[in-house]
């Protein structure tokens, strides 16, 4: 399978946004553009909080911004 940049970016809660998995707004307006007129953005997401060293657990403000 094809996917944006060849990897699986993390889909856990974590908010370290200076790991290489995170994906960010500006991955997702390339991988838009990268993926015009495929009909779809094929991104792979998994989460890897169990076994990430960078993982960063939000806080409960960071929690409830998210809702």
């Amino acid at each position: 399978m094809i996917s944006y940049l060849d990897r699986a970016f993390c889909s856990s809660d974590c908010v370290n946004t200076q790991c290489y998995r995170n994906f960010s707004p500006e991955h997702k307006a390339k991988a838009e553009m990268w993926a015009e007129g495929m009909g779809c953005v094929p991104v792979a997401f998994s989460d890897f909080k169990r076994d990430c060293t960078v993982y960063v657990a939000p806080t409960q403000g960071e929690k409830n911004a998210k809702r």
